[in-house]
């Protein structure tokens, strides 16, 4: 028996997105699935700004993930650098 679970990524990093239909996500998703660090993505509408949730093996670079998103017509923003 497996003492620990296979939890998606052992990091997260948390993007503000500038967008609130899931299906516009699900583009964007696949293609950041296609970075070899990644392990899943996940959308949160329920707050505002919008969020998606990167879960990762290794440090995701910032850059790649803001060139992913723009190349779909859109912005993220790392949350770690927003001024509460």
């Amino acid at each position: 028996m497996k003492t620990n679970p296979d939890i998606p990524g052992k990091y997260e990093k948390v993007f503000t997105i500038n967008l609130n239909a899931l299906m516009t996500f699900e583009s964007i998703k696949s293609d950041l699935l296609t970075l070899e660090e990644v392990e899943d993505v996940s959308f949160n509408n329920q707050v505002t700004p919008c969020e998606m949730t990167i879960y990762s093996d290794e440090e995701v670079n910032d850059a790649t993930v803001q060139q992913i998103v723009a190349k779909h017509g859109h912005q993220a923003q790392p949350k770690k650098f927003l001024i509460s």
